[in-house]
């Protein structure tokens, strides 16, 4: 067997109650307010009613940001940074698939380090911790909720860049399965399709070890 390390960041919970799940989410980020990020589309739907109605029920405090948009260009990043700042809170819970949480890590980011975001594209810029990030994915396909990585559309360049550190993992992950049951049928099918993509590349990945192939496997299955 080669040499390898694994590194994963993120404290995952799976929990079939959001409540409980909110629960375990707070005391392991040690929150006492959140900014709580999704997109418009979500924003209209019952889970996240369900969602504000759970965190209303454990008293913990939040405000609002709905305007998450489809593949973030660096600026509309910066503008939910400005908002997390605003808003005095101390954590992001990003409610939605992998734009609203990318979303969410680099505006965790920016709260702690200033600048913008065009200011960390590559690899290894971020020098202090970011604000912590609750990811609650509402698609099973990016796999954004751990990951240490950024999508984000350059705006000068018209371009997808990245930021790369080991910083944009979030916090937490967690996992509702009953957040999925809502989703539309294209979305799971797209969602299902980019999931398998992403365990048979991790499989066949020279880099791969046994620990990502042993998941890249079960993912397949799945």
């Amino acid at each position: 067997m080669k040499n390898f390390d694994y590194f994963l960041g993120s404290t995952l919970i799976f929990n079939n109650d959001m409540k409980e799940g909110l629960k375990e989410a707070r005391e392991s980020v040690k929150s006492e307010k959140a900014l709580l990020i999704t997109d418009p589309g979500l924003a209209a739907l019952p889970n996240y009613q369900a969602l504000k109605e759970a965190l209303d029920e454990i008293g913990f405090a939040y405000e609002e940001y709905t305007d998450v948009r489809p593949l973030p260009k660096d600026y509309t990043i910066d503008d939910c940074a400005n908002s997390f700042t605003e808003s005095g809170a101390d954590c992001i819970i990003a409610f939605g698939g992998g734009s609203v949480l990318d979303t969410a890590k680099g505006a965790a980011i920016l709260r702690t380090n200033g600048g913008k975001m065009r200011d960390y594209f590559g690899v290894n810029k971020v020098k202090v911790t970011p604000r912590p990030v609750i990811g609650i994915p509402t698609t099973a396909g990016s796999g954004a909720e751990v990951s240490r990585v950024i999508s984000v559309t350059d705006s000068q360049k018209n371009v997808k860049d990245q930021v790369m550190d080991r910083a944009c993992c979030p916090a937490v992950a967690l996992y509702v399965p009953s957040v999925l049951k809502g989703s539309p049928k294209s979305v799971t099918t797209t969602a299902g399709i980019d999931a398998l993509g992403h365990a048979v590349e991790s499989y066949l990945n020279v880099k791969g070890s046994p620990v990502t192939q042993a998941v890249s496997l079960k993912g397949a299955g799945m």
